[in-house]
Formats: C-alpha cells, structure tokens, sequence
C-alpha cells in the first residue's frame, strides 16, 4: 500500500537551517511537503540546494513541476505560485507541457521582432511602433537573454521597480510585457488555434444535465457552473461563507491564503445572484468552507474538465459533440443573449471588464438589480428546457452594502 507523503509546516526559518543541516550530513535527496499548501513539495539535494515543486496528476500521472528555489522565492510566494499552478490545472492546463513547449522557443530579445511584426499585422496595428519602443527599450533590457518560460513574478516586480515615481511610464512597461508574456504562451507562432466556439444547444441540455445528475460532485458542480455563468474555478472553488443570506454570491478578487480562495481573472470583486436551481443544489451539498469538496472531503473539487471529457465519451457514442466546463460558461452567455440581454449586460453578469471609456472611468452604477433579473431569466429558461419550468421569485434586497 502506498504510504502518504508527511506533511510539515514550512516556515523560512525552517528552511534556512534545512540548508546547514543537509550540507553537512550530505543525507540522499528526499522531499517535504507542505501542510498548509497542498501540492505544494520541496525537494531537499544533499548540496543544501531546495527547489520548490507543483505535484499535480495529468492523465493519471504524477508530473512535479519545478518553479523556483529557495531562499530566491520564499514559503509565502511558494504557496501563492503554487496556487495559481492549481487553478491553471483546474482549468485544463498542464504547467509542465507548457515549459517543455517553451524552452523550444526562443529568448525574449529573439522573440520581440517576431511579436511586433503579429502586432503590426493585428486589429489594432497602429500601436505597434509604440508597442516595439516599449519592449525594446524598457523590456528587452533586462529580460533578453531569458525565454519567456523563465520569467516569474520577481523578474517583473524588479522591472517595473526601475520606474518607481513615474505611474504612467509603469503601467505602460507592465502592460506592454504582459501582453507580449501571454502572445509567447502558446501564441508564439503566428498561426494561432481558433478558438473554442463550442456551446450546448437547447435540444441537447437535458442530455448533459441528466449525465451531471450521476457524476457525483463534480457533476453538480457543473450544473451550478452552467445555471450562474462563471469560470470554472471559481465554481469548482465556491465557498459557504462567500453566499450570503440575500442569496448573493461574493467573489473577492484577491486570493485568500486562509480560505485558498484563488481570486477572479480580473483581480476584481464580483458579486453573483444565485437563484434558486442553482441554491437547492449548493444546499443540498451539506458542506461548510467548500461547497463542492474532493474524494476525501478536504479541499475543493479538481476533477470538472476529466469529469466533461468522460462525459463526453459516452454522449459521443450518441452523436453529440465533445464539450469542456467552459463551454458551459459559454452556453450561459448565449441563452442570455437570446433572451435579448445586452452585450455589456452580459459581460457584467460574467465578470468581463469593460473596456469603453464610459463604463471604465465614469459609470460607476453596480447594476444588481438588472444582473438578478437577467440571472433570473436565464435559470428560468434552463429549466424550462429541462421541463421543470417554475419560475424564481427575486426576493433579495438591493441596497448597497457598507464596503
């Protein structure tokens, strides 16, 4: 029987003598895991040498993920990283295949013409001279000889640091190699997949509703996913305490380490209207702290992009097309624009920034109202489609809340 990994509680303190210690007893190389952080493991070489790793399964496989050493990233970044390495898996990734992916690529100094040239030729072209005195003169400087795969968050917080007192030349650096960061993360070549445009009509719903029926807790959560829009993440990571009585669900932008929140897209509030489908099926879930809980009741659901694909399979025997957990999300934007709901209206429901200038710097109205009685509409219609057409009655109080 495979034994558990023994999980300590790594403090940098604990670390720095670590070192010391496996200097001199030169012990075989061993790991330490966490106990605060799942996923989260140290590997421990008999030079004193700690590198920390994400420990994540890919098709039944474990994979460790290098991301850094110690005392370069400490225990409080480790866990946050490490974090965001679980909400990128959550969400169908695999960090390692990326790295693989990467260091194929070339060097950030290498990659720059490359990127400017898809910039020129791109919907908003006329930016590029800009874009290229940006990256050249303020990025390329200090990141050059590094592949985009190596960048971590302290090679940016060191970069932006040489503009300290000058916000707008900050922001405009920032947002220049963030852009061009996300352009080589698969987007390195100029020929790039189409995007996903799958969503689930009407005739085949109660199909996929009846298959999430007997998925266990995954497959309720993807019904939850599927009646309020959101990412799956951030479904997959709900929480009791975030649901208040009114029946809204808030979203903290930041991530909370006590709670392992991960934080929205944006880094902005959100709040949620949760209607009654969506509620009988978190209620019913009996649990405190997470609403849709592991196999073994601690720590949140993972498994909502191998629960679709094996769904998938079996609809697919039918002739129905494979589909993924953001496809719902997808479903849900599509049925509540067919309901005559606005573009803007509906990117608000689903936590997309606005980008006009109005809505950025001058509309500051929080819309809940129209957001509840479009979520309304929407779980409405849902259920309709299912054949259990009963329709919610909007009872929350919309007066702002003290922030």
């Amino acid at each position: 029987m495979r034994t558990q990994p023994t999980k300590v509680e790594l403090t940098d303190l604990m670390l720095r003598r670590l070192i010391l210690t496996a200097r001199e007893q030169k012990c075989p190389r061993y790991a330490l895991w966490d106990k605060r952080q799942e996923h989260l493991a140290l590997r421990v070489a008999p030079t004193g040498r700690l590198i920390w790793n994400f420990v994540y399964q890919h098709h039944g496989q474990s994979r460790w993920h290098k991301f850094g050493s110690f005392p370069n990233i400490g225990v409080a970044d480790a866990r946050k990283l490490c974090r965001k390495l679980v909400v990128q898996v959550d969400d169908g990734g695999d960090p390692q295949a990326d790295r693989m992916a990467q260091r194929k690529e070339g060097t950030v100094e290498e990659l720059i013409p490359d990127y400017v040239k898809d910039r020129k030729n791109g919907p908003q072209g006329k930016a590029w001279k800009q874009t290229e005195r940006l990256l050249v003169n303020h990025v390329q400087p200090s990141w050059g000889k590094l592949r985009p795969g190596e960048i971590r968050e302290p090679d940016m917080q060191s970069l932006l640091r040489k503009y300290a007192g000058k916000p707008a030349m900050q922001n405009a650096v920032r947002n220049a190699a963030s852009v061009f960061l996300t352009w080589t993360k698969g987007e390195s070549k100029l020929n790039k997949l189409k995007p996903r445009e799958r969503n689930l009509s009407e005739a085949e719903l109660a199909r996929w509703w009846a298959e999430f029926e007997t998925a266990g807790i995954p497959g309720r959560a993807l019904q939850v996913l599927l009646l309020t829009g959101q990412r799956p993440v951030e479904v997959a990571r709900m929480r009791t305490e975030h649901i208040d009585k009114e029946g809204w669900w808030e979203q903290p932008g930041q991530p909370e380490e006590k709670t392992k929140w991960p934080g929205v897209k944006n880094k902005k509030d959100h709040r949620v209207f949760v209607l009654e489908p969506a509620r009988v099926i978190i209620e019913s879930m009996g649990t405190k702290g997470f609403v849709f809980t592991g196999p073994t009741g601690v720590g949140a659901v993972r498994s909502l992009d191998k629960t679709m694909r094996e769904i998938s399979r079996q609809l697919g025997e039918s002739g129905i097309q494979p589909a993924r957990p953001h496809d719902l999300r997808r479903t849900f934007a599509t049925i509540a624009s067919s309901l005559n709901f606005s573009t803007e209206l509906v990117n608000r429901l689903q936590n997309h920034l606005p980008t006009d200038v109005g809505s950025v710097h001058y509309n500051k109205y929080d819309y809940a109202k129209e957001r509840a009685a479009a979520m309304a509409a929407v779980a409405d219609r849902i259920m309709a489609v299912l054949g259990r057409s009963e329709p919610n009655v909007l009872t929350p109080n919309f007066a702002k809340r003290a922030s």
